[in-house]
């Protein structure tokens, strides 16, 4: 079958990018409505969920085993047309122009483990604390990554109607602190306690341009949800609290 990709840059750069950062092999699903996949860290602790919005000529959904994602990104880059039209038969993901060609070959169903993680289910979560963080306050808690360096813990916890991250260790003595504000307004409860992620986190989205991050909290199963929403792609990275 033929498979249309309507934006090649944006597939490349908001689906495909994001995914190839926690996972090498990946299963990409192509649905009539829409093109998905779930990427986890090699220790299981960050899951992203992806997905790019567009009409696909398919009744069933096809599953791609893709062997290396970076390795699919780098090909489809060497295009230099915004849309693009790739062949899926069998075993393999081929393209032709006047200009390149390239066959990329998939692997077999089964060999490609995905995370054993329900994404609905995680989305009906009752989420007790929501807000929005702007991209430049992203950035500038990387910033001060840089002056905390004994740690690789955030901790966030409400103030007066505000949300701040603080980036240090509370389970050891004599560790800097850099805390930030960032942002005044949040809907949901407080949290009187603060609740420690991995940086690691957040050093990943970094990596990604956005306006505002929506970030979600279950504060009683300590699950955080930071939700990218742009045009046509859907990001949602699930992270669980630091655990020590």
């Amino acid at each position: 079958m033929f498979l249309s990709i309507d934006n090649r840059k944006e597939f490349i750069n908001k689906f495909l990018h994001p995914l190839g950062k926690l996972s090498e092999s990946l299963v990409i699903k192509v649905s009539k409505d829409r093109i998905y996949s779930i990427g986890s860290s090699s220790d299981g602790t960050l899951i992203l969920y992806s997905s790019f919005d567009q009409k696909n000529d398919t009744s069933d959904t096809l599953h791609l085993n893709i062997p290396d994602v970076n390795r699919l990104t780098k090909v489809l880059g060497c295009i230099t047309d915004d849309s693009v039209q790739v062949d899926i038969n069998g075993n393999n993901i081929s393209y032709k122009s006047d200009n390149i060609g390239f066959k990329y070959h998939l692997l077999e169903d089964g060999i490609i483990t995905t995370p054993a993680v329900s994404i609905e289910k995680i989305k009906k979560l009752k989420f007790d604390l929501s807000f929005d963080i702007d991209y430049i306050n992203i950035i500038a808690l990387l910033k001060g990554s840089t002056f905390a360096t004994e740690t690789d813990k955030l901790y966030f916890y409400t103030k007066e109607g505000s949300v701040y991250g603080q980036l240090t260790d509370m389970d050891r003595h004599n560790v800097d602190v850099y805390t930030q504000k960032i942002t005044d307004k949040f809907t949901g409860t407080s949290i009187p306690t603060a609740i420690p992620l991995n940086f690691e986190t957040v050093r990943i989205i970094c990596g990604l341009r956005f306006d505002k991050l929506r970030v979600s909290v279950n504060t009683d199963m300590k699950v955080f949800i930071f939700d990218i929403e742009q045009e046509n792609t859907n990001l949602s990275f699930i992270s669980s609290a630091y655990i020590s």
